[in-house]
């Protein structure tokens, strides 16, 4: 089956789907031409009676990788500083005391994060 040119390592993880024939003016309609591709043995011209098929690929794109890995981060770095400023100038807070309950819930905060992570890494691999 001929899917056209792809960057090679582009597709991961690809599934084919079967259109039913009521639904593929709605298709049609709904998905981007460069995803459609007809199913065919050749690369002549496509007959109208031949079935339609959706190529879904599924994979990790690097940007909202990036995003949900660091945030965790990022938010303990703002707990971390915005907790013992706002405890010690707007409750009259000890300082020791402020810093070390931002620096707890920074640490509970990674290690949720990290746990998270792991979990979407391991129910990934497991659905492989």
């Amino acid at each position: 089956m001929n899917l056209g040119n792809q960057i090679p390592g582009q597709i991961e993880n690809s599934t084919f789907k079967l259109i039913p024939g009521n639904q593929k003016d709605y298709v049609d309609d709904l998905v981007a031409k460069t995803v459609f591709r007809q199913v065919t043995n050749a690369n002549t011209q496509v007959p109208t009676d031949t079935p339609a098929a959706l190529n879904f690929v599924t994979k990790w794109d690097p940007f909202w990788l990036s995003v949900i890995v660091l945030s965790p981060t990022v938010a303990s770095i703002v707990i971390t500083v915005a907790w013992p400023a706002v405890a010690v100038l707007k409750y009259g807070a000890d300082v020791q005391t402020s810093v070390q309950t931002a620096t707890s819930l920074a640490s509970y905060i990674v290690t949720t994060g990290a746990l998270l992570i792991g979990l979407v890494t391991l129910f990934d691999a497991l659905a492989k």
